[in-house]
């Protein structure tokens, strides 16, 4: 039998006694229009409605410890005796900004106080700017408070706190500390009602209040025990991330699947400190202090871009976004009123293209941006930088080596249309749960006459453990500029796996050199020859010479030689090779430094797979004698003369026997 809730009527008494109230807020409301002090009266007035008609009395009393009542934060911009007496010139896009973050500071969470804020975009949008204005105001609200630590019930010897934390604290010393007490001491209000320890540099001690502006470092264990009020976490998109990190490993419970022991710095400093806010500062009245991340775009999935995404998924109203590009900040009238097209593209922010004349029609799966022409020859000189920096467009690298990324989905695509696939069951496996990759039922090689190339770049409880092999895949007719026609060698790679050790189970050398055997002995691949990198392969290079396989070292970190050979291959459209999701975040991610001629990946990331993948296709494309091939043969040996080097020294050590 189901049963209906009926909702309660309300009685005649409790609709007199509602009335009651709202004429009483009304009499309160034409008696707050007489005062003279608007910020006062919009006080008032919202802390008598709360305490009428919902019995929250946290308002009133704050009204009741108020020593003088705070500017707006309009006032506070405005004012020659806050940030209008001195040299500050604010833009009008962050003058706004800020009046929208701050206005309704009074009306706590529950009345639409923003709690937290979010500066992301792009470099030179007034981040910095706002989170200084932001830590002064905050500062001002308290000082307008008898004793702001009894608002919280906390006794007068308890400090409050406002932190600011950097992933480069010497760097934030200058570009936030230093001018925020710059521009404290321009302001007058500040000098009469809230006087600080002048004689104290490395932090701002206003005694009168027990509260102090800290330069906290990069570790929440900068301030513990203190009452941190406010948070400035500057520049989060770079604090580094540790692999393999003790602090972590000595955390994880020994589970099944072995520990990560990864890191994330930021991550674990923005959870603590706002745990820690959230146990002391949790009121049901007027918002004091907020936690402000605050970071320039440095890659895709950036702390900033989980956190906003993370905002917008969950609906938290309570967080202010902040994710300006440079032209939207900067006045207008600082351009000439000229214009060009930028298009880029939507899968990968990359494929960007420089339109002059903004009428041009751009791909359908394009962005198109229209920008001030004075950003031209930015973009011209570093396209993928002035993304970031002027955009606040993520890259997946800062000085990408693939820098046309969409070659590299360009190549899967083709190759899975034309039915190339991965002969492994998983292609990327965790030592602790899945042991090594198997080989999926009744497969076996169906071109055994091709020699196979193998390449393992090794770890034990670090890195993946990447292996790939790789065979030739023929001829092929290039024309250049100028009807120039090259013959040159593609490639099919037919393996790429990753094998991830942990804390609890390393990867036996022995055992990953006896997988390799089976492919083989097993599955009949023809492998030829079978390389690593230099890290412990001594005796596994013995053991294969021993079963007549060819093995050597293939170090792709010395130099850029394979890497740029593989990237050519590329993007001349030479590589068939299947999707492995791995590889592909690593070819996207992975940087060029162009003054150390060295191609590396960025914090929290790895380079394993494209490593092993670059070195399993150096060593085919270099050793030409090898290649079975039933036409053009000629062509490969005008390619073999092409080469210049002694392929035996330069691959595999000159103590190596040429077989």
């Amino acid at each position: 039998m189901a049963f209906t809730r009926k909702r309660a009527r309300r009685t005649n008494n409790q609709i007199a006694a509602d009335s009651a109230k709202l004429q009483k807020l009304d009499l309160i409301k034409i008696e707050a229009s007489k005062f003279d002090n608007r910020m006062l009266a919009e006080m008032y007035v919202y802390a008598c409605e709360q305490q009428i008609v919902h019995n929250n009395p946290h308002y009133m009393q704050f009204m009741g410890e108020l020593d003088q009542t705070p500017v707006s934060i309009v006032e506070f911009l405005d004012s020659e005796d806050f940030l209008g007496g001195t040299d500050l010139t604010l833009w009008p896009a962050v003058r706004d900004s800020l009046i929208e973050m701050h206005r309704d500071w009074y009306k706590g969470k529950q009345g639409g106080a923003y709690t937290e804020a979010v500066f992301a975009g792009s470099t030179g949008n007034a981040k910095t700017t706002q989170s200084i204005i932001s830590f002064l105001y905050f500062a001002h609200i308290i000082g307008c408070l008898k004793s702001p630590q009894k608002v919280y019930g906390f006794s007068k010897s308890t400090g409050l706190t406002l932190a600011i934390f950097a992933a480069k604290p010497t760097v934030m010393k200058k570009a936030v500390y230093n001018p925020l007490r710059g521009m404290l001491d321009q302001i007058t209000w500040f000098k009469q009602y809230m006087p600080w320890d002048e004689s104290l540099k490395s932090e701002i001690y206003f005694f009168k209040q027990n509260t102090r502006i800290t330069p906290a470092g990069l570790d929440a264990d900068a301030v513990i025990g203190e009452a941190v009020i406010a948070v400035l976490i500057d520049e989060a998109n770079f604090f580094p991330v540790v692999k393999q990190s003790k602090k972590v490993i000595a955390l994880e419970s020994n589970a099944a699947g072995g520990r990560t022991g990864e890191y994330d710095q930021v991550r674990v400093l923005y959870d603590t400190v706002n745990r820690r806010r959230d146990s002391r500062f949790t009121f049901q009245g007027q918002q004091l202090g907020m936690i402000i991340v605050s970071s320039s775009k440095k890659y895709v999935g950036d702390f900033t871009d989980r956190r906003i995404e993370h905002i917008r998924n969950y609906d938290q109203s309570h967080v202010y976004i902040y994710d300006k590009q440079q032209p939207d900040v900067v006045p207008q009238d600082r351009f000439c009123g000229d214009k060009f097209k930028l298009s880029v593209s939507a899968e990968t922010n990359d494929g960007l293209v420089i339109h002059e004349d903004v009428t041009d029609v751009i791909p359908m799966d394009s962005k198109e941006y229209i920008l001030p022409i004075e950003y031209l020859d930015k973009f011209r000189s570093d396209p993928h930088g002035s993304l970031r920096d002027v955009l606040g467009i993520a890259s997946t690298a800062i000085s990408p080596f693939f820098s046309n990324r969409l070659k590299i989905l360009q190549t899967v695509d083709r190759s899975i249309r034309d039915g190339h696939e991965s002969f492994l069951r998983q292609d990327n496996v965790n030592l602790g749960t899945y042991g090594l990759p198997m080989v999926v039922e009744d497969h076996i090689c169906r071109n055994p006459h091709v020699p196979r190339f193998v390449h393992v770049d090794l770890s034990l409880t670090g890195d993946f453990c990447g292996i790939a092999m790789c065979h030739f895949g023929g001829m092929v007719t290039k024309v250049r500029p100028g009807d120039i026609a090259e013959v040159l060698p593609t490639v099919v790679v037919d393996m790429i796996c990753s094998i991830a050790p942990d804390h609890a189970n390393e990867i036996d050398i022995a055992d990953i050199r006896s997988w390799i055997k089976t492919l083989k002995t097993q599955y009949r691949y023809p492998i030829n020859t079978v390389t690593y990198d230099t890290f412990q392969s001594k005796e596994s290079i013995q053991a294969w010479r021993k079963m007549g396989v060819k093995s050597g070292n293939i170090t792709v970190d010395r130099d850029t030689k394979a890497y740029k050979a593989f990237r050519e291959m590329l993007y001349d459209d030479r590589v068939v090779m299947y999707d492995n999701t791995i590889l592909i975040e690593e070819m996207m991610t992975v940087e060029y430094d162009i003054t150390k001629d060295k191609v590396d990946h960025p914090y929290g990331k790895s380079k394993d797979l494209v490593d092993a993948v670059v070195g399993s296709v150096y060593s085919m494309t270099n050793n030409p004698a090898m290649w079975v091939t039933m036409v053009n043969d000629s062509a490969i040996d005008e390619y073999a003369d092409s080469l210049r080097t002694d392929l035996g020294d330069r691959q595999y050590g000159s103590d190596t026997q040429r077989r």
